[in-house]
């Protein structure tokens, strides 16, 4: 398998729509950070904008991966796959869209393993910036970053991949 070394500095963004006065609909499908679990998405309510929590905000579109920015360790981060047009998620989820150059489910699959977890949580804890700026330290940082996740054995048994 060949593999090519690139940053992924340039090859995701975190949040990149929040909704605005111009959100054109008045009813949401609304994600809490406790909805999602594992990668199961357990519940979503359907509420009026006028009404919704101040925490629904971010805009989901396909192929959106929603982690939680509190606690990695507790595993709430699901891939949704097709969104609906009003779908919003709780500003406690990092919103992480891919370029057409990464594999969104390439990128979930490596941020839901136990040794990126661990990872996340050891920056996290004890920060008030909580996920978010864990999260950017791990896809923003060196390409070599990812060489030390890439050589872990879970990692590759996960992934199938027998030589880097």
């Amino acid at each position: 398998m060949n593999w090519e070394e690139r940053k992924i500095k340039g090859l995701i963004e975190i949040n990149k729509q929040s909704i605005d006065a111009k959100f054109p609909f008045a009813e949401i499908e609304y994600i809490d950070t406790a909805s999602a679990n594992e990668g199961r998405l357990e519940r979503v309510q359907k509420l009026d904008l006028a009404e919704a929590p101040s925490r629904a905000r971010r805009i989901v579109k396909d192929n959106n991966i929603l982690y939680s920015t509190v606690r990695p360790n507790l595993k709430h981060f699901v891939f949704i796959e097709k969104s609906k047009p009003n779908l919003i998620a709780s500003t406690g989820f990092a919103v992480i869209e891919c370029k057409k150059e990464l594999d969104p489910k390439f990128l979930y699959s490596f941020l839901i393993t136990n040794p990126v977890v661990d990872y996340l949580m050891s920056i996290a804890e004890g920060q008030a910036s909580h996920f978010r700026h864990s999260i950017q330290k791990l896809l923003k940082k060196s390409k070599s970053n990812f060489r030390r996740f890439l050589s872990n054995a879970e990692l590759r048994k996960f992934w199938g991949v027998t030589m880097l």
